[in-house]
């Protein structure tokens, strides 16, 4: 790990001094090491606290940015988790507004070097239906979460997804453009302007519209996610933005599987299951789309199911018996589907 601290630190400054605390522990200067990640808004250190032990993430916010509004917006988004704690989500330790010499920091847990984007570059078979199943419930574990203390994300896609490579366990992060909600409603209040998008290609259509967000929103963004754990490609690759826009909106366009793929996973119950629920995640309606809760509940019983009769077939593992009769998938792949109104 001390290899990991032999990287330049940011140019202005050589450690940065915060008058903030982790929990009692005050927090009083910050090693950098070497850089984890960038982003729109800021760039991400590992980094050691000197009155610490544990590494620590360290997002400092681009001093260059021309739209001021969307740092400010952003930091204050980020700021917000202080008070939030949860398995499945990166937590926020501390903050410092910066000065006229100093970046606004973020400092939040140390998750892992690997997010959900790489590993899909990387992989050259669709992941097993178990892994994708496990993310995604990680993912909607968290998103339940947040939703129950009224706060949407509005920028889940895989590269926000950090993957633990001990545990396997996914942590969603990066809140830089979550948005408070209305505790009845579950929607954001439609009286606030944003100046925050999120990435289009993971934007519910009724965001491209310009209607207020809600929680439904990020139930849209993960089924493009659990999408892209199946294809491993890039949504609408290759297509220009505005006809995309209007096509996800006017048309109800999505993301489709290649022809070899469609066919490989017509004949296996699980799969037509993991297809139909992403399907329904981003679903036109969004009264159609499922809960967080909905999603925790249903990919908790698949993947308990899964785990018990270990019978399930897999298109990436020719050599799995074909074998359903003491399975559940054929009692249960429409009912957990289709019953969430």
């Amino acid at each position: 790990m001390d290899s990991d601290f032999t990287s330049p630190t940011p140019s202005n400054s050589s450690g940065s001094s915060l008058d903030v605390s982790w929990g009692n522990t005050p927090i009083t200067n910050i090693q950098y090491g070497r850089l984890i990640g960038t982003g729109g808004f800021g760039s991400v250190y590992l980094a050691k606290l000197d009155n610490v032990g544990l590494p620590v993430a360290v997002k400092r916010l681009h001093s260059h940015m021309k739209n001021v509004a969307a740092k400010t917006e952003s930091f204050k988004a980020e700021s917000r988790l202080l008070n939030f704690s949860h398995p499945n989500i990166v937590c926020v330790l501390a903050t410092a507004a910066g000065t006229p010499v100093e970046d606004p920091l973020i400092v939040m847990e140390y998750a892992g070097t690997h997010n959900l984007q790489q590993l899909i570059n990387k992989a050259e078979r669709p992941f097993d239906v178990l892994v994708r199943m496990s993310y995604a419930l990680d993912i909607s574990q968290a998103l339940a979460y947040l939703h129950r203390n009224c706060l949407i994300h509005l920028d889940v896609k895989p590269a926000n997804v950090i993957v633990n490579e001990t545990t396997n366990r996914c942590k969603l992060a990066d809140f830089g453009c979550s948005q408070e909600t209305m505790k009845k409603t579950g929607s954001a209040n439609q009286n606030i302007r944003s100046h925050l998008t999120g990435t289009y290609v993971y934007r519910a259509p009724e965001l491209l519209r310009g209607q207020p967000a809600s929680t439904k929103a990020d139930i849209y963004a993960l089924g493009i996610t659990m999408w892209q754990m199946l294809s491993l490609e890039v949504p609408y690759s290759g297509l220009p933005q505005q006809p995309v826009i209007f096509a996800v909106v006017r048309s109800h366009l999505r993301p489709t599987l290649s022809v070899k793929l469609q066919k490989d996973c017509t004949d296996i119950p699980v799969e037509k299951c993991y297809i139909e629920l992403y399907k329904q995640c981003w679903h036109h309606d969004v009264r159609v789309r499922p809960s967080a809760d909905d999603l925790v509940e249903v990919l908790s019983f698949w993947k308990r199911d899964i785990i018990t009769y270990k019978t399930y077939d897999s298109i990436f593992d020719p050599e799995q018996p074909k074998n359903y009769e003491n399975g559940s998938y054929r009692r249960h792949s429409s009912l957990e589907v289709q019953n969430f109104v």
